[in-house]
């Protein structure tokens, strides 16, 4: 059985690739802390799901460089995070700056080293939701820039060993996420979402608004509501 590296946020699309990637591989989990808003709650989400995957590797790193570079509200107080209404055709507060290429770079030199066939990152081009497709508000979530950036890959990565980075989800809608979900058993009550700390989502982000509006066009109940119920 080969072996597949899973960047882990915590998050709802970690929690389905890590579903789909374990019946195919065994899995490593990355968690990259970088002194962003969520951080302790994506942690906490995070070694839920190393509980419920039981990966054979994980990893926890942490970035210090993306908050001295600044740039960002997710990690700088500087810049406010929009709300959803506020989002035009620029790139949003909350974009990181070169954020996941450098994530990307981790988790392959990570792969190299413990011989991985397969990064699996999350992310879709258009949610097919009332809120900017994340392709156009991350420009790494670009089929050509995936290209790319395993063109490099496959240049640096030792003879013998072939690693892919690969979005599984990149061409599915938000709904549909959330079916294959249920159908693969992901245990969804292990995630989180929201760009902020508390100790409920606030409901005014664009991961908030999105996840909410995702359950509701796959016709799902949310468990976190489920738990603040």
């Amino acid at each position: 059985m080969g072996m597949a590296v899973i960047l882990n946020s915590g998050g709802i699309d970690s929690c389905v690739l890590a579903s789909i990637a374990a019946q195919t591989y065994q899995l490593a989990f990355l968690h990259v802390d970088y002194q962003h808003l969520a951080r302790e709650r994506e942690r906490k989400a995070f070694d839920k799901q190393v509980q419920f995957f039981q990966p054979k590797h994980t990893m926890v790193l942490a970035l210090e460089h993306f908050k001295q570079i600044g740039g960002c509200g997710l990690v700088d107080p500087k810049y406010s995070l929009e709300s959803l209404s506020d989002f035009g055709n620029q790139l949003p507060r909350s974009y990181l700056p070169f954020g996941f290429p450098l994530l990307w770079s981790l988790a392959a030199g990570w792969a190299q080293t413990l011989g991985a066939q397969v990064i699996y990152f999350g992310g879709s081009e258009d949610y097919g939701l009332k809120v900017p497709a994340y392709g156009k508000i991350e420009p790494s979530i670009d089929r050509e820039v995936i290209q790319l950036f395993n063109f490099m890959l496959h240049k640096v990565s030792p003879p013998g060993l072939k690693i892919n980075l690969e979005l599984p989800l990149l061409a599915m809608k938000r709904s549909e996420i959330l079916n294959l979900a249920q159908h693969l058993k992901s245990p969804l009550e292990r995630t989180w979402s929201c760009y902020r700390q508390g100790p409920n989502p606030c409901m005014q982000c664009y991961r908030c608004q999105t996840r909410q509006q995702s359950f509701k066009a796959a016709g799902l109940a949310d468990p976190l509501e489920a738990k603040r119920g």
